[in-house]
């Protein structure tokens, strides 16, 4: 009988880890369409961006520790020159409007490509917190 309960805890712990993975996978996918209608003009499919107008978005020092950056790009666009790894960018970025789910599906995206060993938390409330950041910076005299 014990025997059976303990097979039982690991077929539903390997089911609850494909139900992850599917999950994981899924939102990667979402994330590489909306790439795709968002940041590929730009940012290009390597994400190689364009040399001193358009940040890399693979191979950056800087996101391969944090996604604070890309998502308060996201959120608040970037105007003006933006300095990335030391190198010097003008273009012009507006601010896209996605939701925090839809921001989330771009990072797994994002990081899944071009830092898959990357320890990056990504979670919902990290954007959050991003969100309201960019909100109070907005209501700053």
């Amino acid at each position: 009988m014990l025997k059976w309960a303990t097979c039982q805890l690991l077929l539903a712990g390997l089911a609850a880890s494909w139900c992850v993975a599917d999950e994981l996978d899924t939102s990667i996918a979402r994330g590489e369409k909306i790439y795709q209608q968002e940041c590929l003009e730009c940012h290009m499919d390597d994400g190689t961006g364009v040399p001193e107008v358009f940040p890399h978005l693979a191979g950056s020092a800087t996101f391969a520790k944090s996604a604070d950056r890309i998502i308060d790009s996201i959120l608040a666009g970037n105007e003006g020159q933006l300095v990335l790894d030391g190198q010097n960018y003008t273009g012009l970025m507006l601010p896209v409007p996605l939701e925090n789910a839809e921001i989330l599906d771009l990072l797994r995206y994002i990081y899944a490509s071009w830092y898959p060993q990357s320890k990056v938390k990504l979670d919902v409330k990290m954007i959050q917190l991003r969100r309201a950041l960019a909100a109070e910076k907005k209501q700053e005299p």
